[in-house]
This record gives structure tokens, C-alpha cells and sequence, in this order.
């Protein structure tokens, strides 16, 4: 009897500490939509740290969970759960807003197309970048670069 109440105690201790930690994020006001910073990662643990900085290494590369996962010596679905909570956006929307911010940069500052822009973010195919690129700024590519030149 003793072993189950306090396995039931453990249980519930478990569970509680998971909602509270669904919850920080709320109290300390990070929003999903604020690229996650060198400054802010100190608030991440260090498996989130470590995805964050391969990401921005390797944005490029045609990476996603799997690849990250396996370059950290974690499962996916733990790192994908953990992502997904400390940061509140999913590790492929993370992904997408490095991709996305580095577009941006390029646009703002050169004069490459937009396919070679997307294809130097790493992105697969122009089709998917236009359509990235849109839900992240709510502006097309080419609207975007009008709207930065003189």
C-alpha cells in the first residue's frame, strides 16, 4: 500500500513539474514568434542550446529533426518534446526562421535572385520558400526587397 501512494505521489510530482514548465515560457514572456537569441538561450536548457547552435550551423544543410537529433545523441521524439516546450515553437519552425532571417539579410543586401537566395538559405525549392517566406513576414520575397530599397 505504502509503494503505491508513493508511486502515486512521484506520478503526480512528475506531471505537475511538466505543466509548471509549460508555463514558464508564458511568465517570462517569451513569444514564439521573437527569434530565440545568444543572450535568451542561457534560459534553455543544454540540449536545446546545443540544437540551436547546430541549427545555425548547419541551416544550409537539408537537416530536420532526425539529423539533429542524431548529431546530439538524443531520440528524436525526446528532443522534438523538449524543443518544443522550452522554446515554444516546433524545432522545424525554429529551422524555418533561421533560414528565414538569413533570407531577409540577403534580400535587404544584395542583388542575387530570389531563387539563388532560397537556395542559399536552404531551401529545397522556391515554391516552399515563397510560401515560408510569407508566413514568416506576411509579405512576399519580392515585396519584401521593394520595400527595403530607396
Amino acid at each position: 500500500r505504502l509503494s503505491q501512494e508513493c508511486y502515486r505521489m512521484a506520478w503526480m510530482t512528475d506531471h505537475f513539474l511538466d505543466i509548471v514548465k509549460d508555463f514558464v515560457p508564458f511568465i517570462s514572456g517569451r513569444a514564439s514568434d521573437i527569434m530565440i537569441t545568444t543572450e535568451t538561450q542561457e534560459d534553455f536548457n543544454g540540449i536545446i542550446r546545443k540544437a540551436i547552435e547546430f541549427m545555425r550551423r548547419q541551416y544550409l544543410d537539408p537537416i530536420g529533426l532526425a539529423e539533429v537529433a542524431a548529431a546530439l545523441g538524443v531520440s528524436g521524439p525526446y528532443l522534438s518534446r523538449t524543443f518544443h516546450r522550452e522554446a515554444q515553437v516546433t524545432l522545424t519552425e525554429y529551422l524555418q526562421k533561421i533560414r528565414i532571417e538569413h533570407a531577409r539579410e540577403l534580400l535587404s543586401t544584395t542583388d542575387d535572385s530570389i531563387i539563388d537566395i532560397s537556395l542559399s538559405c536552404g531551401f529545397q525549392s522556391s515554391k516552399h520558400f515563397h510560401r515560408t517566406f510569407r508566413k514568416h513576414t506576411g509579405v512576399t520575397p519580392k515585396a519584401f526587397r521593394d520595400s527595403r530599397r530607396f
